[in-house]
């Protein structure tokens, strides 16, 4: 019995231990990822070649309010200069209050072509 307790703590002590290590979004972050990925218009899949992608974006927001997209990774090029364009130089409407110019972000977002 005492050996099931002792289990039961370590067990316990585990799992609070990796919860409060448990990466979080805040608020401002959720809100400047939504933003962003209503920037970007509905690709046709089909004239890239693919039916199902991810695209990894880096960027960071400057003083003036508006990203600067430091680097696209995709599978297909035409596609990384589309998520580019489309990103490159745009001004967000949220606030970035909390946000500090020249902090880097990094973005996944995923494409599918339509049924």
């Amino acid at each position: 019995m005492k050996t099931i307790r002792i289990s039961l703590f370590v067990a316990l002590c585990l799992f609070i231990g990796t919860q409060s290590f448990a990466n979080t979004i805040d608020e401002n972050t959720r809100t400047l990822r939504k933003e962003v990925a209503r920037m970007i218009d509905a690709p046709d899949m089909e004239s890239y070649g693919v039916s199902e992608t991810y695209v990894f974006v880096n960027f960071t927001i400057s003083e003036n309010n508006e990203i600067v997209v430091l680097e696209v990774v995709a599978d297909n090029e035409d596609l990384s200069q589309f998520v580019f364009q489309s990103l490159n130089n745009r001004k967000l409407k949220a606030s970035t209050e909390d946000m500090q110019a020249g902090t880097e972000y990094n973005l996944k977002i995923a494409f599918r072509a339509e049924a």
